[in-house]
């Protein structure tokens, strides 16, 4: 074995150790000493490179696993949001005609023959029907329900008024006084007027010794006619039983369909009731359904019906009632008056069929509807009870525990209840 002196040390040459070892020869520099170059310049070895690996992987991992978090949430939050912007204006629409409800109906009829009119065709809304020749009650429903047509056990309510239609003539009205010249003209409006030739009906307001009347006007001759043809001009000669005939009278007219489409009946009506459609959306809870606003047809008596509101799972309604007529609620009733508390069944669901009654006695009507709240979510499980109402309405609605939730598949999904509660202003309207 040989050695060699390199600046003091004394270096090996045997085998691949001395060649590793024995650096090569550089040039000289200025001052004669030579320079070297080191045998350490080797790379990662691949343990170090396994290492790196794994820690850009497990890093890559958990980054990935936190956006699939954030877009799944942003995905619920965003359905969520959808939810709510489509459950305001669904829910306004509702009220609107929730307030709406009476306005323009008759309370009686003003010849010796009542007037003969239609409404509904098919069930279950001709259980609610007054035709043909009935009253026309502002309000009407039907309580948990079991047919074709309706989501199973949710109710029905029906809602009943000249304004409740979209065309324009139903958003218009006028009025007529007595005069001793000339034709009798209808008040004009700077705007919003009937239009020529849209079909109206007239009623005779005023005092009798009966109390206040408001009464259908129309051809005692022939009580299918309870409507006119509106002109801006006033009633023709051949319209001489709808225009007034003494000093103190004053007929209202209201809209009820445009020109070309003669009324069914001499108001419009709004069925609002949930059903399950063959093309609901996909994300929509098994057992849930689409809240409708169904418009009753001039034309032939079918349903006409606007979707309001997606995955609606129950719609409840109760009436509150004030049935001594002294100004404060004294009883609340299910949809159909046979579950009350603080009154008798019976005598609540006799008001219910008298509309002279209903306008004096009811004083609020109040709607929840059970919604789904997003999508179906794997990582949730619902374990609360759900009341669709107020907690001491449970009798008169629905209560979901969570045994109930799990056998219609809800487990799953998060719930909204909306409350619609409106104190009717169009009943008594003077």
């Amino acid at each position: 074995m040989k050695y060699l002196q390199s600046h003091g040390r004394q270096v090996s040459t045997s085998g691949e150790q001395a060649r590793c070892a024995l650096p090569p020869m550089a040039k000289s520099g200025k001052n004669g000493t030579q320079q070297h170059r080191s045998c350490s310049q080797a790379g990662f070895t691949l343990v170090e490179m396994l290492v790196v690996m794994g820690v850009f992987i497990i890093v890559i991992m958990i980054a990935g696993d936190s956006f699939i978090r954030i877009l799944k949430y942003s995905g619920l939050l965003s359905r969520s949001a959808e939810s709510n912007i489509e459950g305001v204006v669904g829910l306004e629409m509702f009220r609107h005609d929730l307030n709406q409800a009476g306005f323009g109906l008759p309370w009686g009829f003003s010849g010796s023959s009542p007037a003969q009119y239609q409404e509904a065709d098919k069930a279950p809304g001709n259980s609610c029907n007054d035709s043909p020749n009935g009253i026309p009650r502002a309000f009407a429903a039907a309580d948990n329900l079991t047919v074709s047509g309706v989501l199973n056990g949710t109710d029905y309510l029906v809602l009943k008024g000249t304004s409740l239609a979209a065309n324009n003539a139903s958003q218009r009205w006028t009025y007529v006084n007595y005069s001793s010249v000339g034709s009798l003209k209808p008040r004009i409006w700077s705007s919003g007027n009937l239009a020529d030739n849209d079909r109206v009906i007239v009623l005779r307001r005023g005092f009798t010794d009966s109390g206040y009347q408001n009464q259908l006007v129309y051809d005692n001759s022939d009580p299918n006619t309870f409507f006119t043809t509106y002109s801006k001009d006033g009633f023709s000669e051949t319209q001489q039983a709808f225009s007034p005939s003494y000093p103190q009278e004053t007929f209202f007219l209201y809209g009820v369909t445009p020109e070309g489409l003669d009324p069914r009946m001499p108001f419009n009506r709004s069925d609002y009731f949930i059903d399950r459609p063959a093309g609901i959306a996909q994300y929509c809870a098994k057992n849930t359904g689409v809240l409708y606003k169904a418009d009753v047809q001039h034309g032939d008596g079918n349903l006409h019906k606007i979707p309001i509101m997606d995955c609606v799972a129950d719609m409840q309604v109760v009436f509150g009632w004030d049935m001594n007529e002294d100004g404060v609620i004294d009883a609340l009733s299910n949809a159909n008056g046979d579950t009350v508390t603080g009154g008798n069944a019976a005598a609540v669901q006799n008001t219910m069929q008298n509309a002279a009654q209903l306008r004096t006695r009811l004083k609020v009507v109040k709607v929840y509807l059970m919604v789904q709240d997003g999508r179906r979510d794997p990582n949730f499980t619902n374990d609360k009870t759900i009341i669709v109402g107020n907690t001491d309405e449970k009798s008169m609605t629905k209560v979901y525990d969570v045994s109930k939730l799990d056998t219609n598949g809800w487990l799953n999904y998060r719930w909204k209840i909306y409350r619609i509660v409106v104190n009717p202003k169009n009943l008594l309207l003077k």
